[in-house]
């Protein structure tokens, strides 16, 4: 076996590591990630479900991944209570490690890659429309994910016994009810009603602990986002700014020491990998505005999702209450169509004319006599005032504290947008405005709306007595003696007209849920339109509110330095688990890379040792190994570099570790390392 000297292998080397734990896996695992906290590890098998295991096999939990797409990344939070998962269809999502059981947090989409501009759209939170239209080839090809400190302010003396936060807005508003509130009742008795929980509120202990999660993808872009919600800004690996759909795969990323700089590893192509220094001093620069943005930001989605999921429940009990009405109405209609088919069946005509002669037409005599019962009208009335009352509840408990949160955070990003020093890059207050403007109107409505749905569950439950009344009254052979009967049920006609007149063959409430198709707020319809499209319109503005940083930060990032490591051989395609790995020691402030390379006469390894302070200064230590395969490669430690690898001659596997920092690095003289299979040979 010849062995470069830069190297420290020898053909009598004996490797050792020792054993901590083995067992074999039940299923053939293809990617592993440890939690940087606990003895956790998410194992990626090769069928594409997820593990969460203890000690690396003890399954805690297993899940499928979502939508039938292959996982391509994995990366912990710096916390260790969850970590980001990449997949080939483009999207990343969140999983919560704390939980007993899988629980998929939010999804995190990076942008449509545009080939026009580096600017970019915020990250979406839905999953199926936001999914259907992205590009079908983009592929998330690598996560990263660290910590992103505040910059420490002085500490503000503050009286003693006096709590800061005892002024807080929001301890004047309600809170916020978590449990799930009901949906409509089932049709038969028997069936489990089923509660949605409510989205997740934000963490009080997570307030002042950012990260930044970095997702790259195969059209050469990293994708920056805040505490893996928020996006802040698309950096493009080409000089131009533009997105390429080939040639230009982001496989690592890291920040550098200080948050200036993000080292950036691209395959171009199997011969060529670019490593690039990226300007991102912005961050440095701003990341306290930026925290204090993100922080509302979790505060305005999680709200803003809890209020789309309570309106669509909202829509839900009026849809029930309407089709009870309309099963009604529908079928004195058909009775009255029998008896005339040339006119237009008009049924609340019919009971208003009962309300006031007394008298009972063949239709309607039919109709309180053969199709209603005591026992269907009592149905009816349960079914309805069960989803009145969750109207009621859903506006007084739920919608209307949210909404006044909501504008609450929606007035500290005002506050922020008018500190014009520091926020005006960022933030806009006119747009601002048009969003407070919009959650203004929105509690309004529901204000207005709670005060008719109270009028109408009045006037339904006289309708109803009047409707119980009428058909003991008909089935009572002898109507005088009903009428005198002691126990009649009393009712307000007046209040049964109203309902007669305006909900019973119509629906009175359906104001609140008219969509105007392509409406704009210069409209006076726009005062008066529905929650659904209210809430629609406001998420999406909010959006555009908070994609401001996106756009400043994508435009004010460039490369610094650009290296080239190329490899002159074809190397032998072979399905290795990494042919590369990366490490950053933050002390030292250097990033070293590590590529394995196979040709027919052995095995190429090359460390990589590139200096994070300017000038960026890059060297490299290369050797070959005959008779030896490398399957595998990473970092164990700062001290460590881990192979296994497998003898040709011996036909068995083993680990094997080296220490890298203390090898003999040469410098090349040009910014592209050529790699050929000789020992260390470069091309200047």
């Amino acid at each position: 076996m010849k062995i470069n000297d830069t190297l420290p292998f020898s053909e009598q080397s004996q490797f050792s590591f020792p054993m901590f734990h083995s067992k074999n896996l039940k299923k053939q695992a293809k990617q592993i990630t440890w939690c940087p906290t606990q003895d956790l590890a998410a194992i990626v098998f090769a069928d594409n479900t997820i593990a969460l295991c203890r000690d690396g096999w003890f399954p805690i939990w297993e899940m499928n991944a979502s939508d039938g797409a292959d996982i391509t990344a994995l990366a912990w939070n710096p916390n260790g209570e969850e970590f980001a998962i990449g997949f080939s269809n483009g999207t990343v999502r969140r999983v919560n490690a704390t939980c007993a059981q899988p629980k998929w947090i939010v999804y995190t989409l990076p942008p449509i890659p545009s080939s026009s501009s580096s600017s970019t759209t915020t990250l979406s939170t839905s999953t199926k429309s936001s999914s259907s239209s992205r590009s079908g080839n983009l592929k998330i090809t690598s996560l990263a994910w660290t910590h992103f400190p505040r910059k420490e302010d002085k500490p503000v003396d503050t009286m003693y016994g006096f709590d800061p936060k005892a002024m807080e807005f929001t301890n004047g508003i309600p809170a916020l009810k978590m449990e799930p509130p009901d949906e409509p009742a089932p049709l038969a008795p028997f069936m489990k009603q089923k509660k949605p929980p409510l989205p997740d509120q934000p963490s009080k202990e997570s307030e002042d602990k950012h990260t930044l999660l970095l997702v790259g993808d195969n059209h050469g872009r990293v994708h920056l986002s805040l505490n893996g919600t928020y996006h802040i800004g698309t950096m493009s690996v080409r000089a131009d700014g533009k997105a390429k759909n080939k040639e230009h795969t982001v496989v690592s990323t890291c920040t550098g020491p200080t948050l200036s700089t993000i080292q950036v590893l691209v395959q171009k192509s199997p011969e060529k990998r670019d490593m690039l220094s990226m300007d991102s001093s912005i961050l440095l620069s701003k990341r306290n505005e930026l925290c204090n943005i993100a922080e509302e930001q979790k505060h305005v989605d999680f709200l803003l999702r809890y209020i789309n999921q309570c309106v669509n429940l909202l829509n839900k009990h009026h849809t029930t209450i309407r089709r009870l009405a309309e099963q009604s109405s529908g079928e004195i209609s058909r009775l009255l169509l029998e008896r005339n088919s040339e006119t237009d069946p008009m049924p609340q005509i019919e009971l208003l004319g009962l309300i006031a002669t007394g008298n009972t037409s063949e239709p309607v005599h039919a109709y309180f006599t053969q199709y209603l019962t005591d026992q269907q009208v009592k149905r009816w009335e349960s079914r309805s005032h069960q989803s009145y009352g969750n109207l009621q509840r859903l506006v007084n408990e739920y919608l209307e504290p949210a909404c006044s949160r909501l504008l609450h955070r929606l007035n500290r990003l005002r506050g922020y947008s008018l500190w014009t020093e520091r926020y005006s890059e960022l933030l806009d207050t006119s747009v601002i405005d048009a969003c407070i403007d919009t959650a203004q109107l929105l509690l309004k409505r529901l204000i207005f709306y709670r005060i008719s749905v109270d009028k109408v569950c009045l006037e339904f439950r006289e309708f109803i007595k009047w409707t119980l009344h009428m058909i003991e009254k008909l089935a009572d052979q002898n109507g005088g003696e009903y009428q005198n009967h002691p126990d009649a049920v009393a009712y307000d006609p007046w209040l049964v007209v109203n309902f007669i007149k305006k909900s019973f063959a119509t629906d009175g409430l359906t104001e609140y849920f008219t969509v105007y198709p392509g409406i704009e707020r210069s409209d006076e319809r726009w005062k008066h339109t529905g929650f659904l499209q209210l809430v629609n319109t406001l998420t999406e503005m909010c959006n555009t509110m908070l994609d401001r940083p996106s756009s400043i930060i994508s435009n004010q990032t460039s490369i610094l330095q650009k290296n080239t490591v190329q490899f002159k051989d074809q190397p032998i395609q072979r399905k290795s688990a990494r042919s590369f790995a990366s490490w950053v020691a933050e002390e030292e402030a250097i990033q070293f890379y590590a590529f394995a390379r196979e040709n027919d006469r052995g095995t190429i390894l090359t460390v990589v040792k590139k200096s994070l302070k300017e000038p960026y200064d890059v060297s490299y230590a290369s050797g070959r190994l005959e008779n030896v395969l490398i399957h595998d490669i990473e970092f164990l430690d700062s001290q460590e570099l881990g192979l296994v690898i497998e003898s040709v001659r011996a036909a068995r596997s083993f680990l094997a570790t080296t220490t890298y920092p203390d090898l003999s690095y040469t410098t090349p003289k040009t910014d592209v390392l050529v790699l050929g299979d000789t020992l260390a040979r470069v091309n200047y």
